[in-house]
């Protein structure tokens, strides 16, 4: 989906205040709970596919692929911390700490996980094959 420069610009510019005001030692003190956090939605993610698989007809196989391929997580998680913080700043601080690290983690291993979760699931073209 195209939602044309301003989006893109909007992302951008989230992205750089969000990573500007990123205390990044508080983030890499956040070690052991981010994993855990992204341990328990990867599983709830999961859960909620095996749940609807059933009704919407794919494979136990697909299923899998999809729990992977749901691992990303958006600049709306951002926002969103950003509106909580500002409501509440202590919780906030603490919270959008959490979020943004796996924010950060998600923007590098996410787009790897859904590439695996394509060709796993057999819904992407071969290597080199542009016109299939």
């Amino acid at each position: 989906v195209d939602l044309g420069g301003a989006a893109q610009l909007f992302y951008i510019v989230l992205f750089v205040l969000t990573g500007a005001s990123l205390p990044l030692a508080a983030v890499l003190a956040a070690g052991l709970p981010v994993l855990a956090y992204l341990a328990a939605r990867s599983l709830g993610k999961a859960a909620g596919v095996m749940l609807t698989a059933p009704f919407s007809r794919i494979t136990w196989r697909q299923h899998a692929w999809l729990s992977l391929a749901l691992l990303p997580m958006s600049g709306v998680a951002i926002a969103l911390v950003h509106d909580l913080t500002s409501l509440y700043p202590q919780f906030g601080e603490r919270l959008g700490n959490l979020v943004l690290a796996a924010v950060v983690l998600l923007e590098f291993l996410g787009p790897l996980a859904v590439q695996a979760a394509f060709k796993g699931a057999g819904e992407s073209r071969p290597e080199g094959d542009e016109h299939a």
